[in-house]
């Protein structure tokens, strides 16, 4: 007989005779029955399904440890900014003078009050006007 012939299933030369013929055998030589091979695959799929889920969650933790450092760096360097409401600062809006129409432009106004944006003439007040500025 040709030694690549599996061995017979008819003679049983396991220790517990009441288990099931192994008659499936692989090329390295390691025989079972296939009900021992499913009880086998399902154990190593439930191994890698508790493996995956405990790898998901450390990953889960180690961001969630990321972001609270970066949270505490952000507190270290601002503190009491992050606790607050006030996130943008926006300029306070003016209300338009009422003789002013909500869509025109302060180009097209009439220039009423031109005296009052040209220089003094006498030097004293401009003097003293650098002096109030200035100190």
């Amino acid at each position: 007989l040709p030694s690549t012939l599996p061995p017979s299933i008819l003679n049983p030369d396991s220790d517990d005779p009441s288990a099931p013929p192994a008659y499936v055998t692989s090329g390295t030589g390691f025989r079972a029955h296939p009900s021992a091979i499913i009880a086998q695959n399902k154990a190593l799929r439930d191994q890698l399904d508790t493996a995956a889920s405990e790898a998901r969650t450390k990953v889960r933790d180690w961001r969630a440890a990321i972001d609270e450092r970066e949270l505490a760096e952000k507190r270290r360097k601002a503190p009491g900014w992050l606790d607050s409401d006030a996130k943008i600062l926006r300029p306070a809006t003016t209300a338009p003078p009422p003789d002013t129409k909500p869509g025109a432009s302060l180009l097209d106004a009439e220039d009423n009050n031109t005296d009052a944006l040209r220089p003094q003439e006498s030097g004293n007040d401009i003097g003293s006007q650098m002096d109030r500025a200035f100190g």
